[in-house]
């Protein structure tokens, strides 16, 4: 059973110069440091720190793999996206995370994201867009059924000014905000290798007319210590 963060590597726009620095060096870096941190711990699950190629060809390297996924009936619980995470003009701290409620769990993997944020007084502004956008390489795994989510910086209503341009530099990092959106995807990351949520799993009971009583299983799942009694 695996987790995956991920990023895209490569940049734009085509020729000798194409420094990429917010998409996506900075989705690569946040991945990089999501390993460095973790590689020294022990989880429950298999943890995969992936950076795609030709995500601005179409996605291809990420599809790729989520189709090689499929093919071999991999269990893949959850994939957080980080694309463009540290651009922030007007100092709101505000992100996009994009979500889509009939790809598997994503939901959950957004409600934790949420709540850890509150909780850890990250200081991110979370922004749940209407229309989810399928730009980016959380797509692939919808598109396999996996549990996915992008975060980004707002990319509505402050849009970085040098998006694949030869000026896309590190200049124009907020780099209090990169820091923030770091923290949050990988303490959501974390969370869920580690275990550390607590749901009941149980088959619904079919509706109909009993005449006598009907037991009902449910499984606490959780890395958690529970209370007994």
């Amino acid at each position: 059973q695996k987790y995956i963060i991920c990023a895209h590597f490569d940049d734009m726009p085509s020729g000798a110069s194409a420094p990429g620095a917010d998409d996506n060096a900075s989705g690569t870096a946040a991945v990089m440091e999501a390993a460095r941190i973790m590689s020294q711990y022990n989880f429950p699950y298999t943890l995969v720190f992936a950076l795609w190629d030709e995500e601005e060809q179409g996605l291809i390297g990420s599809a790729y793999y989520a189709n090689q996924a499929s093919i071999a009936g991999d269990s893949i619980l959850g994939v957080i996206n980080m694309d463009m995470i540290a651009y922030d003009a007007n100092n709101d701290n505000v992100a996009n995370l994009h979500v889509r409620a009939s790809a598997a769990n994503s939901l959950e993997l957004y409600n934790k994201m949420v709540e850890l944020n509150t909780t850890l007084a990250i200081g991110i502004v979370p922004n749940r867009p209407a229309t989810p956008t399928t730009a980016s390489d959380h797509a692939s795994f919808w598109s396999k059924g996996y549990s996915a989510m992008l975060l980004i910086e707002d990319d509505d209503n402050d849009f970085n000014a040098y998006y694949h341009t030869t000026n896309d530099r590190i200049t124009y990092f907020n780099v209090p905000y990169f820091h923030k959106m770091s923290k949050l995807a990988i303490a959501t990351f974390a969370s869920f290798a580690l275990n550390l949520n607590m749901k009941i799993a149980h088959t619904p009971v079919p509706s109909a007319l009993y005449t006598s009583p009907i037991a009902v299983g449910a499984t606490l799942q959780t890395g958690l210590d529970v209370g007994t009694g």
